[in-house]
């Protein structure tokens, strides 16, 4: 097989274009998922930054489960409201593939934990 030189009537100069944004395009995708470049100039896709809410964490049986028949067997739940709050930080979730999911960058997630009233009085979970 021989490739003609670009500046030869025989040039492809299609051809060469289609290969050479080809290989940009996946020199970049490896460079990304790899961790060396960070896609969108290396900021997460939702600025979330100082957006607090609250999650409510309900434990307990479930039916359908392969849970041991003692576990929960009242059929109570435990509520537990966690304060939650999103940090400018940002964090590298430290695997690649994450792209097509707005990428392997995100925010940091704080949690000041809950409390909840048990048997012997106000228990505090601690969140990390």
């Amino acid at each position: 097989l021989e490739v003609p030189k670009l500046g030869s009537d025989q040039a492809d100069y299609f051809g060469t274009a289609i290969d050479v944004a080809f290989t940009a395009f996946v020199a970049t995708q490896l460079a990304t998922q790899s961790g060396v470049a960070q896609p969108d100039g290396g900021e997460p896709s939702a600025d979330l930054a100082g957006l607090d809410f609250k999650i409510t964490m309900s434990v307990g049986r479930e039916s359908g489960t392969w849970m041991d028949k003692s576990w929960a067997a009242s059929g109570a739940r435990l509520l537990l409201p966690l304060q939650c709050s999103f940090t400018g930080d940002e964090l590298d979730l430290g695997f690649p593939g994450e792209e097509a999911l707005a990428g392997r960058y995100c925010r940091r997630l704080d949690c000041e934990g809950g409390s909840f009233v048990g048997p012997g009085g106000t228990v505090t979970v601690a969140c990390e």
